[in-house]
């Protein structure tokens, strides 16, 4: 599932954000934590950032740039950082939403994902990858 090269830092975010449990962290230090998950990947490079406020939605988007044939493993990694960023921010966070975009120039994609939904699989583990597929993930072309 993982490549262990490209994923040694993802137990290390998993520690951090388990360690700061009942700390909160403001929209600029939640950022400072992306951009240093992000650097930290081989495969899959930062391009943007962006919080906002739709439909009374607090959303949490971020744009990466992957290889194409790292989507499924770049969109469980990425989906599963902003899931447990959003656990720790000061913002209540309620939709995370990645934009994809590929080496190649293929169109990009945009994926959402309901975070309350997403914590079930990737935090509290009640949920399998299938059921976070299945009820709280959506993807669409841009």
């Amino acid at each position: 599932l993982f490549n262990v090269k490209s994923s040694w830092y993802l137990p290390l975010l998993i520690l951090s954000i388990a360690l700061c449990k009942g700390q909160n962290y403001s929209d600029e230090q939640i950022i400072v934590m992306l951009k240093q998950y992000f650097e930290n990947s081989s495969t899959d490079k930062l391009l943007g950032n962006h919080f906002f406020i739709n439909e009374n939605k607090n959303i949490f988007q971020i744009e990466i740039q992957i290889v194409a044939t790292n989507f499924n493993n770049s969109l469980i990694k990425s989906f599963s950082a902003i899931t447990r960023l959003s656990e720790i921010a000061k913002s209540d966070f309620s939709e995370a939403i990645i934009i994809f975009h590929f080496k190649n120039n293929n169109v990009p994609i945009i994926a959402k994902s309901d975070l309350k939904c997403s914590k079930k699989f990737f935090i509290e583990k009640t949920n399998n990858e299938i059921q976070w597929r299945k009820n709280c993930l959506s993807i669409q072309n841009l």
